[in-house]
């Protein structure tokens, strides 16, 4: 009898174990899942707005595949404060990236794409109103 106890009771304990591995595994299964849709989410903006802008490549060219546009940093000789300034290029895919954990407003996006996080990324119809977007954004 002793021994039967004794199984059982291991039995038990093992199965307690892998309860937690489940439960883990479920979660990573369901972020990962979160991700999947945001970047299908993202590689169809993409597919949409950005097909024959000039700031693309084709696919085959791997060198030129991500080009990034910085605001160039600017600081007032007067002041001690840097200031960022932005051109209409850095606007020109017309997409913005937000992190907001709550609702917020789009300022007019055509299409909205989120899932991961709190990372939201909105598609407007052109450069201009994409940068008078952020510049609203940052007033309100």
């Amino acid at each position: 009898m002793k021994k039967l106890t004794c199984f059982l009771l291991s039995f038990v304990m093992v199965i307690s174990l892998f309860t937690g591995s489940f439960t883990t595994l479920a979660a990573e299964s369901q972020e990962s899942s979160n991700i999947d849709s945001f970047i299908d989410g993202i590689t169809k903006l993409v597919q949409e707005y950005d097909v024959g802008k000039e700031f693309t490549t084709s696919e085959n060219d791997e060198s030129m595949q991500i080009q990034s546009f910085f605001a160039e940093n600017t600081t007032d000789e007067t002041s001690n404060n840097a200031e960022l300034e932005y051109t209409l290029q850095d606007f020109q895919t017309a997409r913005l990236i937000v992190r907001a954990n709550d609702k917020f407003d789009e300022f007019g996006a055509k299409e909205h794409v989120s899932g991961f996080e709190d990372f939201h990324i909105l598609q407007y119809e052109s450069p201009e109103v994409a940068m008078f977007a952020r510049t609203i954004n940052l007033a309100v």
